[in-house]
């Protein structure tokens, strides 16, 4: 095994592994010729904005899955006549509009307000 921290990187018996993650170094081991984290020392951070982004990503990515339990289509993938559909179930209203591009910001709008 190797603990790995910043530019040190030691050769360390599994027993040890525990010590030098405590002490910050990443547990690497070797696989297939390249080293492979498997366990992160203590004390990482992540900047904010970069946590904040992968939040929203996240809540996208469940959002999505939810709707592929229920078998409902991404908006960006129905047809106009189905974006009609949805926005009347809905209560929103697409009178007017034409370009598939004007109701989802419609259909959007509605969502957010």
């Amino acid at each position: 095994m190797i603990a790995k921290k910043s530019n040190k990187q030691l050769r360390i018996a599994p027993e040890e592994a525990d010590k030098y993650a405590g002490l910050g170094f990443d547990i690497c081991e070797e696989r297939d010729g390249r080293m492979k984290v498997v366990r992160h020392g203590v004390g990482k951070t992540v900047p904010y904005a970069q946590h904040e982004a992968l939040k929203a990503e996240l809540a996208a990515l469940k959002e999505a899955a939810e709707k592929t339990k229920t078998g409902e289509k991404p908006l960006e993938k129905m047809t106009a006549n189905e974006l009609k559909a949805y926005a009347e179930e809905r209560g929103v209203d697409l009178q007017g509009l034409t370009r598939k591009e004007e109701m989802l910001e419609r259909i959007a709008a509605a969502a957010e307000g």
